[in-house]
């Protein structure tokens, strides 16, 4: 059985029958797209929708964790090396929890 381990609102670990991966939530918006006008004519909705994008592969579910925190410091706001460090360990403590509630 594939795994299925949703991390956080924009990251969660799947797995196939090689590979760990790592998706991240990406939100589209089809009146960006350049066919907009056209799609529109023909009946398409203008609601957002929520797409799951592959944005890793692993051999390992350890590698997709470590790459869950880097990506979450890459997208960070911090200021200074205290607010890096918080937010590490905040992320850290969030996959152990979503690990620890799976075991259960």
């Amino acid at each position: 059985m594939p795994l299925n381990i949703r991390i956080n609102e924009n990251y969660r670990i799947t797995s196939d029958n090689f590979n760990v991966i790592l998706r991240k939530r990406k939100l589209v918006d089809p009146t960006k797209a350049p066919n907009w006008q056209q799609r529109k004519a023909n009946g398409a909705s203008p609601e957002i929708t929520v797409k799951w994008e592959d944005v890793g592969y692993y051999p390992k579910i350890e590698q997709a964790i470590n790459d869950v925190v880097n990506k979450t410091v890459l997208d960070s706001n911090a200021e200074t090396i205290t607010q890096l460090l918080d937010e590490i360990s905040q992320i850290r403590r969030q996959i152990n929890e979503v690990l620890t509630q799976h075991d259960e």
